[in-house]
């Protein structure tokens, strides 16, 4: 997420977009403690405190018992890398499909190759992340890069389940 924040960041900042990046006190998920959801809980305290109600991107860890009430009145993409050996993307896959069953606004895009770190196939998941952005805020004029925004629009009208396959194959094209 470093490598996207440092990316994206220049071309959000003026226009009152704020990025930041966390470091977690413990490694890993710690089984039941679940140790990084207190720390994700106070980063977002600190945004809200600092920002008021905007949205907020977090990188999703989701295990199978993951709730989907917070989803209510926000638009969530998921963007994973099928190398992924950190966070399962089959996991998000079927938070996806358990979400859109319930009536929230998900999407999920597939990087083929990239793995967790986004080293691969940064561009393409920068580009993403800088539309998603932008389509969030509801930006006419938006920066993003068309062949993206297009990409993320169609993944939200895509039906489900395979919908929430779809592939982004490179420089914005989209396998279904």
């Amino acid at each position: 997420m470093r490598m996207i924040a440092r990316a994206v960041a220049p071309r959000l900042a003026g226009q009152g977009i704020a990025v930041h990046t966390m470091s977690f006190r413990y490694q890993g998920w710690n089984g039941d403690e679940r140790a990084p959801v207190a720390d994700v809980r106070w980063a977002v305290e600190r945004c809200v405190q600092r920002y008021g109600d905007a949205p907020i991107v977090l990188a999703p860890w989701l295990p199978p018992d993951e709730p989907t009430a917070q989803l209510a009145g926000r638009r969530l993409l998921l963007a994973h890398g099928t190398q992924d050996r950190v966070t399962s993307p089959r996991s998000s896959f079927e938070y996806a499909v358990r979400a859109r069953a319930e009536g929230y606004d998900v999407a999920r895009i597939v990087l083929p190759g990239s793995g967790h770190t986004l080293l691969a196939r940064a561009r393409d998941w920068n580009r993403l992340v800088l539309a998603f952005s932008h389509s969030c805020l509801a930006e006419a004029d938006s920066a993003a890069p068309p062949r993206y925004a297009d990409v993320i629009a169609g993944a939200f009208h895509a039906a489900a389940p395979d919908g929430l396959r779809r592939v982004l194959i490179s420089d914005g094209r989209v396998r279904v």
